[in-house]
């Protein structure tokens, strides 16, 4: 029997690639989305099912204080996926978003509220 997909699991990023990396804040920090902001493309986990996007990319750095808005089409019984955030701490790697939240917005006018936690890295090597 397969259990449901409770993480997008491990992401990478290539040599040269920035991306945005969001997990569940408190209990598991299970990984929910990745975005690759060099590739421009989204990884979701919605209701156990990943889900991929075209997302609009990056055409620069990230800074502190600066904020992070997507809004996507979901599937299924999920209209709308919806993240946002300030990246507010400056981190060895990257930077760290503290506070940010995950909407699901259901196709019968309900919306899930996910609260979330970011990081944005860039690879070097």
């Amino acid at each position: 029997m397969l259990e449901p997909t409770t993480s997008l699991g491990p992401q990478r990023l290539d040599s040269g690639e920035c991306g945005v990396f969001l997990w569940r804040a408190g209990g598991p920090h299970d990984l929910l989305a990745f975005e690759n902001l060099t590739r421009g493309e989204i990884r979701f986990l919605v209701d156990a099912e990943a889900l991929r996007r075209v997302s609009p990319g990056l055409a620069g750095m990230i800074a502190v204080g600066d904020l992070y808005e997507r809004r996507f089409p979901g599937a299924g019984n999920v209209r709308e996926i919806l993240v946002s955030g300030r990246f507010d701490e400056v981190v060895a790697d990257g930077l760290r978003m503290n506070r940010a939240v995950l909407r699901l917005e259901g196709v019968d006018g309900s919306r899930r509220v996910i609260p979330v936690l970011g990081h944005y890295s860039c690879r070097r090597d």
